[in-house]
């Protein structure tokens, strides 16, 4: 099923994607996909979605992909206040621009990252610096209730370890 999804993305045309992560918890994506100039796998929001081979692989941690999902929804107001209550494990839908992904969304838990110093919501910077600016490419928030969400990923103390080769 995921390998038909992939086969009908086209870069430029809007996505919609789900992951699975040891860190993040269960988060979407949703944005237009772009094509890797480094290894020419297919991407939505920064996030990989294929193993860039030259068969239609997508990365072991996808777990739902539409192609031809609608437009990124205009983004709302109040970045400011929405970062001012934010706190760990809130469901949210940040809003990012990029120059390389263009507008995109990422839906999940804010994660609270004291290695980091800020707030994360799928691998995404919705806070920097242990301050409530906000990260480099958000440019909106929103918080909403998810009675559904289950629990959210636990705060993030350190990295994972890399595996040296």
């Amino acid at each position: 099923m995921l390998k038909t999804a992939m086969s009908a993305l086209t870069p430029g045309k809007p996505a919609a994607a789900t992951f699975r992560s040891e860190l993040y918890g269960t988060f979407s994506v949703h944005g237009p996909v772009v094509r890797s100039g480094a290894n020419g796998g297919l991407l939505i929001g920064g996030h990989a979605l294929d193993m860039a081979s030259s068969t239609l692989n997508p990365v072991p941690d996808l777990l739902e992909l539409i192609a031809d999902a609608s437009d990124v929804a205009d983004p709302p107001t109040g970045l400011a206040s929405a970062l001012a209550e934010l706190t760990h494990g809130d469901p949210v839908v940040g809003y990012f621009q990029e120059p390389a992904y263009g507008v995109y969304t990422v839906t999940g838990f804010a994660v609270d990252a004291p290695v980091h110093g800020g707030l994360l919501v799928g691998a995404r910077i919705l806070t920097s610096r242990a301050g409530r600016m906000p990260g480099a490419y958000l440019v909106a928030l929103q918080r909403f209730t998810d009675t559904n969400a289950g629990p959210g990923p636990a705060r993030i103390t350190r990295w994972p370890d890399t595996v040296n080769d």
